[in-house]
């Protein structure tokens, strides 16, 4: 399968409507314990957002949106990615890697020298995606660099959490 992976100019509203439902389907489903409920992880108006800044990279399958990545600069030399997201069609077939070397080689075009990303992991369970996402990151050569309360990092955002939950911040040298 082939990808055609961009910042895109603009999307149509499906286009922004399906990305949303998409992004909040992956995530009700690997957190739903997580957050209270009715809680969505992404917004229409987050996502033009983040098309406007050109923060929004999608990943397409001919004309169908298979994944979608947000990248913001932290600083002069640190961007973050959030929101790495696959279409569930196309789980398992090595988008993940591609969005992720995209997100990476787009935070050294803008000047950036370190990769950052939030993982969100309760503290009192183990969530196998989780346990998953923890390997995947650290073979590809992210490193944890900070435990902290989510309010810490996301003020307020505490208010809508199920379960105790702390995120951890992981880094990797561009």
């Amino acid at each position: 399968m082939t990808y055609r992976i961009e910042i895109p100019l603009a999307l149509s509203s499906n286009q922004l409507s399906f990305i949303e439902a998409m992004v909040n389907d992956v995530y009700e489903e690997s957190e739903k314990l997580f957050w209270k409920k009715n809680h969505q992880r992404t917004s229409v108006a987050h996502l033009k957002k983040h098309l406007k800044y050109s923060e929004l990279i999608v990943a397409f399958a001919d004309e169908e949106i298979a994944a979608c990545v947000v990248i913001r600069n932290v600083d002069a030399s640190t961007c973050i990615f959030q929101m790495l997201t696959a279409n569930p069609n196309y789980k398992g077939k090595g988008l993940g890697s591609l969005m992720l070397a995209e997100v990476e080689e787009e935070a050294r075009r803008r000047g950036a020298h370190t990769m950052r990303l939030e993982l969100l992991e309760p503290l009192d369970q183990v969530i196998q995606d989780k346990v998953f996402l923890d390997s995947w990151y650290r073979k590809v050569g992210y490193a944890p660099v900070k435990r902290c309360s989510i309010d810490d990092i996301h003020q307020g955002e505490s208010e809508n959490l199920a379960i105790a939950c702390d995120v951890v911040v992981y880094e990797k040298a561009l």
